[in-house]
């Protein structure tokens, strides 16, 4: 998967907060796409196209979400729009949890106090 916010450079997202009506915005494309068990109809790979996701491919998919989610909040915060990143922020934590239950045994600790 090919994060869709993430890829967005710090400076744009920046530029583009402002004209967004974030209170709108429940969840971001990035987690619908993560939280398929399958690979959508649109995957470039066409061997992956309907099959199901392995854990690894799981994980990358809900840090990718993470990161997208902590970097709009940045953005978000630096033009003053603390109420509508505080919303993000936790977004960015059930992701970050997402991703302590798709990693190892050793992780159960942290998604089990996060």
């Amino acid at each position: 998967m090919r994060p869709i916010l993430s890829s967005y450079s710090g400076e744009a997202l920046l530029r583009s907060t402002g004209r967004i009506d974030w209170s709108r915005v429940p969840q971001l494309q990035d987690e619908r796409i993560a939280r398929q068990a399958r690979f959508g109809e649109k995957e470039h790979d066409e061997k992956k196209r309907g099959a199901h996701k392995t854990r690894g491919e799981r994980k990358a998919e809900y840090q990718a979400v993470a990161r997208a989610y902590r970097l709009l909040v940045v953005a978000l915060q630096a033009k003053g729009m603390n109420e509508e990143a505080a919303v993000y922020a936790y977004r960015a934590q059930l992701m970050q949890r997402a991703v302590y239950r798709y990693s190892s045994w050793r992780a159960l600790g942290q998604w089990l106090f996060s």
